[in-house]
């Protein structure tokens, strides 16, 4: 009998015409209480109050001017002195979760707009966010004759719920370098290495710790994934930072760098990292050799002094000439490795880091590779953080686009729609036109009876409250603002043109404006939050209700999940409270707005808000089989720990099982799990041994919703090959005669039974190095031997497969059964053995021992 096993082995107004006031030195101010705000619009129709009709185009008009600029696009330019700009616009299903000050990687391949509007040097570049605020960027590379870019912008917010605009920001020759590399790169990182160029080596932190590199033995500049990079030859060529990491013991750390190998060779290929040469005082990325195990150089980190003796390795097995996007995370407590942006493996374990310089090419001759971007960070960057700078970065990136180039307005004189502001070159409210300092627009009165000569409307709002305007004679009325004075450039027809912005006593007609406060609400506590969970079963609405002290609040409606019901109002006059309780059910979305109204008919509402009425079950923690581990058991016991629920359901659960390797067939997919525990009824069907493996993980379901899933863990199972001896013995008497022949097949003497009682099919092997006769050498005729069906276990194995004709028993291993089963009851096969006493065989005793070894006979 034999036993072995073996291990075989994963975005404000609508556009518009615009034109040009005459603007005098003077400031022009409207003072009316309140806050206003401005749009435009090409329909011809405003949805309030109509300020004044503008011509559209130059034709026929002497003094008017006219310019196209959308109004979106020129409120919030950065500044008059940059002539262009592009958006950019980042693809939110490429963002995983929300992230803060992430850096973005900006690549242009080329850009003939930059080349040839930016400066040579690209000091002129610079990024802002959709509002007009510049944000921190360092330009790695700037070709100023093809435009080619590689930068990097720190987005103080990037989300995945909706596509991110920024802006970029280039043409001012007279500006120095609009760069703050150092405001990139968060207090976080300890080393930001772009090793740019390609021709010549640079080594220089990007950070504000200035952390740079040194150069020792061959390692030359070369093309990266990014822009350049650093060739680290064979040898022991290495990069070694200035001073420390400033990471040591348990301290939180990432590590994250792009590899592609020269060649890998036979040893461990030690990489990036620092740490000292002794037991749980390292950290290093590099390539696990295969003497500790039997794959073959998977992505790893070393842990340990020791190599294999408590590394983490993942389940990418490395290639030359190929881009791998590598990083490492540690808590103090679990480290996890990732291959592209995918999670590769994870282990528990405490370490003693020494605080060492960053090396890259560490401690390893052996180590021939290509490294570039690689950074050190003191803190935890998530595995959404790791994904989606993945996406940003590596090849094909579809994470971002470029727009058309945009022109800033040649007039550079706004009109700011701010309650006490006064006009201004730059303004950062809205803008309703903008001027030119030596030209007249033209204007038309809202009540002209006549042919709509001007057909694009300049359209005013206010919120409380709306804006309001008049034509007047002489003078404003004393509780109107001047907003601007008109005169009639023709005698026959009351178009009142050339309107003027600035001094109100210009021309008799004026434009007289006022903002009228109108009603406003707005929630307070304890109103549920937009977007939120709730468990309380109930919900109350309150608002508080303002209005103008003329008149009274006369009701409130609230619009519950699209049905209406007065609420209570509590006080009365032009500031009243009022509220409503609504009973909710658990896994019900609800959606509310308030509505009131005055006494003398204004309305108005709050925003729409949505909650959910249930909490989201806890994310499951997995608890064994431990991720990484290996079994012989094909139906193993899958346990995890059960998560707290806020509002006290019952907890279901759905078990994801999946193959990998080509073995979709057996993914299976479990749900309504009632237990934290499950044994599958079959078998898991694929062995380590034929690299395949088994991801796991949990989700809890309350019967509304389910949770987030649990972490995936790694499973393999082992073949066990393992056969025994039902029968081992087959004894043919004594003195027989010469030309005595006998056999087993009568049970007389009983013949040899031998079970699979391992876990996989198996093919077994005979053999016999010992000679039965003395006068003939085995094999012979005169000794031979057939597998058969044992007593009620017809069909454990592969009859036509099979050795179930006589043959001679062989002195060499010889396969004779074939797909041997191992289900119990019906793992047992018979082996006859027949026997003839040769004519020359001499008297005495006779023996043979027969070897039965058991081999795993695959898929």
């Amino acid at each position: 009998m034999m036993k072995s096993s073996s291990v075989a082995g994963l975005i404000f107004l609508a556009a518009a015409i615009f034109m040009a006031f005459m603007l005098f030195s003077s400031a022009y101010t409207v003072s009316a209480a309140g806050n206003f705000s401005c749009t435009v619009t090409t329909s011809g129709a405003c949805s309030y109050n109509k300020v004044l009709y503008v011509q559209n185009d130059t034709g026929g008009y002497r003094n008017a001017h006219a310019q196209n600029v959308s109004v979106g696009s020129q409120a919030d330019w950065y500044y008059a002195s940059w002539s262009y700009r592009k958006n950019i616009t980042i693809n939110s299903s490429q963002v995983n979760g929300t992230h803060t000050n992430f850096p973005l990687l900006v690549r242009l391949a080329s850009d003939s707009d930059l080349a040839a509007d930016a400066q040579d040097d690209g000091d002129d570049i610079l990024f802002t966010n959709s509002t007009g605020t510049k944000l921190d960027h360092e330009i790695e590379l700037f070709n100023g004759t093809t435009g080619e870019l590689v930068a990097w912008v720190r987005m103080p917010t990037l989300v995945n719920t909706s596509d991110t605009t920024l802006y970029m920001y280039y043409g001012n020759s007279s500006v120095g370098s609009q760069q703050n590399k150092y405001g990139v790169w968060d207090a976080n990182y300890k080393d930001v290495w772009h090793l740019p160029n390609g021709t010549t080596l640079n080594v220089n932190d990007s950070t504000s710790i200035g952390n740079n590199g040194s150069i020792a033995g061959t390692v030359t500049a070369t093309a990266g994934k990014v822009d350049g990079a650093a060739s680290v030859a064979t040898g022991g060529n290495t990069i070694t930072s200035a001073s420390t990491v400033g990471i040591s013991g348990t301290a939180s750390r990432t590590l994250s760098a792009w590899v592609k190998f020269n060649s890998i060779a036979s040893g461990f290929n030690l990489g990036i990292g620092w740490g000292a040469n002794a037991n749980t005082q390292r950290w290093v990325l590099g390539l696990e050799d295969q003497t500790c195990g039997s794959y073959q150089h998977y992505w790893a980190v070393w842990l340990f002094g020791t190599p294999c003796s408590g590394d983490l390795d993942s389940s990418t097995v490395a290639a030359t000439d190929t881009w791998y996007y590598v990083s490492a995370t540690y808590d103090g407590t679990t480290a996890l490795i990732y291959v592209n942006g995918a999670q590769g493996g994870s282990k528990t374990i405490t370490l003693n880091t020494a605080d060492t310089a960053n090396v890259i090419g560490y401690l390893n001759a052996d180590w021939d590779a290509v490294v570039d971007e690689v950074r050190v960070s003191n803190s935890i960057r998530s595995a959404n953080w790791i994904q989606t700078e993945y996406n940003n970065q590596k090849s094909g990136s579809t994470f971002l686009s470029t727009g058309t180039e945009e022109s800033s307005n040649s007039y550079p004189y706004a009109i700011c729609c701010e309650s006490n502001s006064s006009v201004a070159f730059a303004c950062g409210e809205g803008v309703l036109l903008r001027l030119n300092d030596t030209t007249n627009t033209h204007v038309q009165r809202g009540d002209y009876a006549g042919a709509i000569v001007y057909g694009v409307n300049s359209c005013m709002s206010v919120s409380p409250g709306y804006f309001n305007c008049t034509y007047d004679d002489d003078a404003c009325p004393a509780d109107s603002e001047c907003f601007a004075s008109m005169a009639s450039a023709f005698d026959t027809e009351n178009n009142d043109t050339n309107a003027h912005v600035g001094p109100c006593d210009e021309y008799m007609r004026k434009i007289c404006c006022k903002i009228i406060p109108k009603l406003s609400v707005s929630y307070v506590s304890p109103t549920p939050s937009n977007g939120v969970r709730r468990v309380a079963n109930t919900a109350t609405v309150n608002v508080t209700v303002e209005s103008d002290p003329a008149v009274s609040v006369d009701t409130c409606t609230l619009e519950w999940n699209s049905a209406n019901e007065t609420m209570t109002m509590r006080g009365s006059g032009s500031s009243v409270t009022c509220d409503a309780t609504k009973v909710t059910t658990d896994g019900t979305d609800y959606t509310f707005n308030v509505w009131v109204n005055d006494t003398v008919g204004n309305i108005a509402n709050e925003t729409i808000r949505t909650f959910r009425e249930n909490d989201e079950p806890a994310k499951v923690m997995l608890t064994s089989p431990a991720d990484q581990s290996h079994t012989t058991n094909r139906k193993p016991t899958f346990n995890w720990e059960v998560p707290a629920d806020a509002d006290s359901d019952t907890l279901n659960y759905t078990l994801n099982i999946t193959c990998f390797g080509g073995c979709s067939d057996d993914n299976r997919m479990v749900q309504d799990i009632a237990t934290n525990s499950y044994t599958p009824t079959l078998e898991l069907q694929y062995f380590g041994d034929d690299n395949y493996y088994y991801n796991w993980s949990v989700r809890a379901g309350d019967g509304y919703e389910y949770g987030e899933w649990s972490d995936v863990w790694k499973l393999i199972i082992d073949t066990n090959v393992s056969i025994e001896m039902v029968s081992d013995v087959t004894d043919f008497g004594e003195n027989r005669v010469i030309g005595y022949t006998d056999d087993t097949t009568d049970n007389s003497p009983t013949p040899f039974a031998v079970r699979n009682s391992g876990n996989c099919m198996l093919n077994v092997n005979i053999s016999s190095s010992d000679l039965l006769w003395d006068s003939v050498a085995t094999p012979s005729s005169y000794f031979r031997y057939k597998v058969d069906w044992y007593t009620g276990q017809g069909g454990a194995f592969n009859w036509s497969g099979s050795q179930t004709a006589w043959a001679n028993v062989p002195e060499t291993n010889t396969t004779f059964i074939d797909f041997m089963n191992y289900t119990s009851g019906n793992n047992t096969a018979g082996i006859d053995i027949s026997i003839q006493v040769p004519p020359s065989e001499p008297p005495g005793a006779k023996a043979s021992n027969i070897l039965f070894t058991g081999q795993y006979h695959g898929p």
